[in-house]
């Protein structure tokens, strides 16, 4: 059985907003895990990702390297916790305006 979970994390660099958050996007896509991505202010992006812990990890590592226009000084987690999620869950990756994710 493998282990859901999900990771809040603070990203912090110089990340154009749009580009960096539809390359997250597409990476979400295709590891199959969920959440959501808001701009926060300039050069953070906060990112909330629910998925096996293995991808999960995986979506981490890729954060930190980013698209090649990007540069990353830091990613912070902010939180982690197990998922109620089962593991076979649809994908489903969610862009937030500025403010509070619903």
């Amino acid at each position: 059985m493998h282990d859901t979970i999900s990771r809040h994390l603070l990203i912090e660099g110089d990340l154009p907003a749009d580009m960096f958050t539809a390359w997250v996007i597409d990476r979400a896509e295709r590891l199959s895990i969920s959440g959501w991505i808001r701009t926060c202010g300039a050069g953070q992006l906060e990112l909330l990702i629910t998925g096996e812990r293995v991808l999960v990890d995986a979506m981490e590592v890729a954060c930190s390297l980013g698209p090649a226009a990007a540069r990353v000084e830091s990613i912070k987690t902010l939180g982690e916790a197990l998922s109620k999620q089962g593991s076979r869950q649809v994908s489903s990756f969610v862009r937030h305006s500025v403010g509070s994710p619903t």
